[in-house]
C-alpha cells in the first residue's frame, strides 16, 4: 500500500539459507516502477546479518566502555577544543561533587571558577597545539580546600588526524609531601592501568604496502607469550608467527576481512608461547583508517585457555553421561513444566518405535492411553508443586503400530539456578511382558483354586446331581459366566 501511494517501503525479515538451515537477517526494499508501460513493484533484498552483528558488537563495546568509566577509580575526561566537557568518569564527577551527566557541556570555568580555570585551559591548549601528551600539576578548589592534581593530558584525533579535543587522566596528589615523589607514583599508576586489565592491550598497524607492526603492546605480553613489549615492538613476527599452524589461515583471513570492511576484528584460536606452551586466545579490536592510508586496530587479547579446558572437560563429561544414558536398558527422558519432551534416549525407538527427532519438543500426553492421562498429570504436578520424587507409576503408551505398551516410570524434579523446578527427569521401563506373566499366574491360580474347590465338594457328596450342581455353580462364580450348563451325549 505504501508503494502504491508513491512511497518506498522498507522492512526486514528473517530468512533461512538453503542446505544449512542457518537463519539470517534480510532487508527488503520495495519501489514502484513502470515496466513495459505497466505498473510494477520491484523488490531488492540484501543480507544485513553482518551489519546487525557489527551494530550489536559496537553497542557491546560501548557498554563496556561506559561500564569502565563508571567503575574505574581513575579520574578521566575528554573536552572539546572549545573547552566544553564531553565525557568523564564517575570518579571525576564525584571529585567535583557533581553527576557526570550534569557536567557534560560545561566549561572548566563553570566547574572550578574563572580564575582557577585559566592555567588549566592554557595547559589544554598546549596539548592541542603540540599534539603531544604532557603531564601537568594543576590546582583546583574543592569543597574541603585546594587540591593538587597530577594530570596526564593527550590530544584526541579523528579519523583524518585532526585534533578535536583533549583527554586526560588526573590523580589527586594533595596528600603527598614531595611533589616529585607524587609525580613518580602517579605515572606508575597510569602505567599500571593496562596491567590491571585482564588481557593484553595492543595497537596493531597495517600499512598500505602490507607491513605489519605493533606500535604499542602492554606489559602483559610477557606473561602471555614470554616476549617483552620491546621485543614485540621491534619484531612483530614474534606474535604473528606464534599463531598455531592449523589456525594461521583463519587468522590471516580475519585480518584481511576486517581491513577491507573496517568491521570489528574478532578471532579465537590457538597460539604458541615462547616456551612452547599452547594457548587459546580470544582477540577483539576495532579498526580505523588513518590519514596515510594505514589501518590501526586497538584492542584486547585474552587468554581463554582455562575456559577451553573447562569446555573440553564439560563436553567429555556430557559425552560420558550420554554414553551411559544411551546404553542402559531403561528409557531416560526430560520433560519441561509444560509437559513437552526435551530429551529422549534412543531406547524410545526400541520400546515405542518412535525416533527421538519426531518427539522432541512435542507434548508427552498424546502418547499416553486416555484412561491413564489423569494419573500421569497428577504425578507431574506432584513433582513440580511438591518437589517430590515419584517411583513406580504405571501407565500405558501407544507404539507406532497402534499397540499399547505397559510402562513403569520414576519421576524426579530438576532445579534451575534459582532453585525452581524447570524440568522433570525420569526413567521408564517396559513391563508389558511382566504384566502378561503376572496375569497368567493369576489365571493359573484361579484355575487351581477352582479345581481344589471342585475336588473338595465331590469328596463331600457322591450324588451325581449334587456334584454336577456344585461344579456348575463354581464354574459360574469363578469364571464370571453369563450362563453355565451341563450336557452329555450317549450314542
Amino acid at each position: 500500500e505504501q508503494v502504491r501511494q508513491g512511497e518506498i517501503a522498507q522492512f526486514e525479515w528473517i530468512s533461512r539459507r538453503p542446505h544449512s538451515d542457518e537463519e539470517f537477517d534480510v532487508e527488503v526494499t520495495l519501489r514502484h516502477v513502470i515496466l513495459d508501460g505497466q505498473d510494477r513493484i520491484v523488490a531488492s533484498m540484501r543480507d544485513v546479518s553482518d551489519v546487525k552483528a557489527a551494530k550489536a558488537e559496537k553497542e557491546r563495546i560501548q557498554a563496556q566502555f561506559q561500564s569502565f568509566l563508571k567503575h574505574s577509580p581513575a579520574m578521566m575526561f575528554i573536552k572539546d577544543t572549545e573547552d566544553r566537557m564531553r565525557l568523564m568518569s564517575e570518579a571525576y564527577g564525584h571529585t567535583f561533587g557533581q553527576s557526570p551527566d550534569l557536567t557534560i557541556g560545561k566549561t572548566t570555568a563553570e566547574l572550578v571558577g574563572a580564575e582557577q580555570a585559566v592555567p588549566i585551559v592554557e595547559n589544554d591548549q598546549q596539548v592541542i597545539q603540540s599534539r603531544q601528551s604532557i603531564t601537568f600539576e594543576e590546582t583546583v578548589p574543592l569543597a574541603d580546600g585546594e587540591h593538587t592534581f597530577l594530570s596526564v593530558k593527550f590530544p584526541i584525533e579523528d579519523e583524518s588526524g585532526s585534533v578535536y579535543g583533549v583527554g586526560g587522566i588526573s590523580t589527586d596528589i594533595t596528600d603527598y609531601n614531595e611533589t616529585a615523589a607524587a609525580r613518580t607514583e602517579s605515572e606508575k599508576r597510569v602505567r599500571r592501568l593496562p596491567r590491571n586489565i585482564p588481557g593484553l592491550i595492543y595497537q596493531f598497524k597495517l600499512t598500505p604496502d602490507g607491513r605489519m607492526m605493533f606500535p604499542f603492546v602492554s606489559s602483559a605480553c610477557e606473561d602471555l607469550y614470554g616476549y617483552t613489549s620491546e621485543e614485540i615492538y621491534k619484531d612483530s613476527s614474534l606474535i604473528l608467527n606464534a599463531v598455531h599452524p592449523d589456525d594461521a589461515a583463519a587468522f590471516s583471513t580475519s585480518i584481511e576481512q576486517s581491513a577491507q570492511t573496517l568491521q570489528p576484528w574478532v578471532w579465537e584460536g590457538r597460539m604458541i608461547s615462547r616456551t612452547g606452551e599452547l594457548l587459546w586466545v580470544r582477540g577483539q579490536s576495532r579498526p580505523e583508517r588513518l590519514a596515510d592510508g594505514s589501518i590501526l586496530w586497538e584492542g584486547l587479547l585474552i587468554d581463554i585457555s582455562d575456559q577451553k579446558t573447562a569446555e573440553a572437560a564439560l563436553k567429555k563429561s556430557e559425552q560420558k553421561f550420554r554414553n551411559i544414558v544411551e546404553t542402559v536398558s531403561d528409557l531416560i527422558y526430560l520433560v519441561d513444566i509444560e509437559g513437552n519432551l526435551v530429551y529422549l534416549s534412543p531406547r524410545i525407538t526400541d520400546i515405542l518405535g518412535h525416533s527421538t527427532d519426531t518427539l522432541i519438543g512435542q507434548p508427552f500426553m498424546p502418547l499416553v492411553q486416555p484412561d491413564d492421562v489423569p494419573l500421569c498429570h497428577r504425578a507431574i504436578q506432584s513433582v513440580i508443586e511438591a518437589d517430590q520424587k515419584i517411583f513406580g507409576i504405571e501407565f500405558r503408551a501407544r507404539t507406532t503400530h497402534g499397540n499399547w505398551v505397559n510402562l513403569s516410570a520414576n519421576l524426579a524434579p530438576f532445579f534451575d539456578e534459582s532453585g525452581e523446578v524447570s524440568l522433570i527427569i525420569g526413567s521408564a521401563r517396559d513391563i508389558t511382558t511382566a504384566k502378561h506373566a503376572a496375569e497368567q499366574l493369576r489365571d493359573y491360580a484361579d484355575q487351581q483354586t477352582l479345581l481344589n474347590q471342585i475336588t473338595r465338594d465331590i469328596r463331600q457328596s457322591l450324588k451325581v446331581d449334587i456334584v454336577l450342581k456344585t461344579v456348575l455353580q463354581l464354574l459360574f462364580d469363578q469364571m464370571k459366566l453369563d450362563w453355565c450348563g451341563f450336557a452329555w451325549y450317549d450314542p
